[in-house]
């Protein structure tokens, strides 16, 4: 079962509302929010049981139950957790971001059959990194290969929309070579091969806006002008699940929206929504929301036990070091890897990042962030029976929150100092309970 059954709901729903004559709004109740009904009608995986709602309040009946409808979320999910995945958005992030060549080596570094549902993405990148690097014979081929790719099984590849992808990349191409009539045939290709219900849904703003820059050499105003009236008058793309014309406070609430989802156990809304955010923050240049989605991507996983994809978000994250002014953002960012090395028994390598934790959190004065790098960083040394440097950094740590009243970090290190065999465990442990018994009682 392919995702593709989803998209197709998501189309009979949107046609029996239409027939309606209802907007979404009008749709709208306890149990569907006008961004379930959006994601519905775009094919977005939600919960079977948001997708059985909408359809009875339509009244769609299709043949599709609401098991197979499930299975095909399963699929997206399932490709969430492929590591092959994970290794080409982080490919595109540093072509994208960091450096090209980085991006190439993160590539050869994944193996595709043909009929694999990712072997469009990985020859499309391929293309982007011969681009980045103005090779524009190398690039076409590639471009040229994921056309053809997808023309070959078009049923599974077509709404991953990287045909067009690679059309509007060829129009560039064709841009940069001063072949203005032909960027302008390659774009109208892209545009009408460009699933409107398939993934990127951004991606058709690009091909219109560039068309606009090849239309301009030329000198066609009039077109030119309609085709920036048809970009006004387009609605926000279904990727989109907040409004507002700030694309710092979007992207701050995807971040947002996709912890509390991990926090509640939902990893299925948590993921979506956090590629999601990753893919628009690496379009939109916004360093600080990219580090920090790619922060929280890893902490899904780590949350799931992928300890191996969580490593690869958080070096992700930290890839971007040269854009990144706020120290705290790698004080949290070296304390999550630490944890995750441990839970992985590599205890020299957490003890090194824990380390650089420390170190950031002091500089930007984060009391919270050091005292819980001193924790988890004394609790390293515990792991290895090294008490005698535990000791010292757990001390620091709760002199820290002493100060500052951090009464939940506080119990913390007290339980991991009145577990050392030393002479004041046992004082460490009063205090614990002296400080369990008092906030009870407040």
């Amino acid at each position: 079962m392919h995702i593709e059954n989803l998209h197709y709901v998501g189309k009979l729903c949107k046609e029996r509302r239409k027939a309606l004559k209802k907007r979404q709004v009008d749709l709208v109740d306890e149990c569907l929010s006008q961004s379930d009904i959006s994601k519905i009608e775009n094919g977005v995986p939600l919960s079977v049981e948001k997708y059985d709602t909408y359809m009875k309040k339509l009244q769609v009946e299709i043949k599709q139950t609401p098991t197979e409808i499930k299975e095909a979320t399963d699929e997206q999910i399932d490709l969430y957790e492929r590591p092959a995945f994970l290794d080409l958005v982080v490919a595109e992030h540093y072509i994208d971001f960091v450096s090209p060549s980085q991006g190439l080596k993160q590539l050869r570094g994944v193996t595709l059959s043909n009929h694999d549902r990712l072997k469009p993405y990985h020859l499309y990148l391929h293309g982007k990194y011969y681009l980045s690097k103005k090779n524009y014979t190398k690039a076409a081929k590639q471009f040229w290969l994921t056309i053809n790719c997808v023309k070959k099984d078009e049923k599974n590849f077509m709404q991953t929309n990287f045909i067009a992808c690679a059309y509007h990349q060829l129009s560039r191409i064709e841009y940069y070579l001063n072949r203005f009539k032909s960027a302008i045939e390659f774009s109208r290709q892209a545009e009408a091969l460009f699933a409107l219900d398939g993934e990127r849904s951004y991606y058709l703003d690009f091909i219109l806006i560039s068309r606009v820059t090849y239309l301009k050499k030329l000198n066609r105003r009039a077109d030119m002008q309609q085709l920036l009236n048809e970009l006004k008058s387009k609605p926000s793309h279904p990727d989109q699940i907040v409004n507002s014309n700030s694309k710092e406070a979007i992207l701050n609430h995807y971040e947002i929206q996709a912890y509390m989802f991990m926090e509640s156990e939902k990893y299925k809304d948590a993921l979506s929504l956090a590629f999601a955010g990753i893919d628009l923050a690496r379009i939109d240049r916004m360093y600080n929301r990219s580090f920090e989605l790619w922060t929280t991507l890893g902490n899904i996983y780590t949350k799931k036990e992928l300890l191996q994809l969580a490593e690869t978000c958080f070096l992700a994250a930290l890839s971007l070091h040269r854009y990144i002014v706020d120290d705290y953002l790698f004080a949290y960012v070296y304390t999550q890897l630490g944890i995750l090395y441990n839970k992985q028994k590599k205890g020299e390598k957490a003890k090194e990042v824990l380390l650089e934790a420390v170190q950031f959190s002091r500089r930007s004065k984060d009391s919270y962030l050091e005292a819980e790098a001193l924790l988890i960083l004394g609790k390293t040394y515990h792991i290895e029976g090294l008490h005698k440097k535990a000791i010292p950094l757990l001390k620091q740590g709760l002199e820290i929150t002493e100060i500052h009243y951090y009464s939940d970090l506080q119990r913390k290190i007290l339980i991991e100092l009145g577990t050392i065999d030393d002479p004041d465990s046992q004082k460490y442990v009063n205090k614990f309970f002296e400080s369990y018994v008092e906030s009870h009682m407040n």
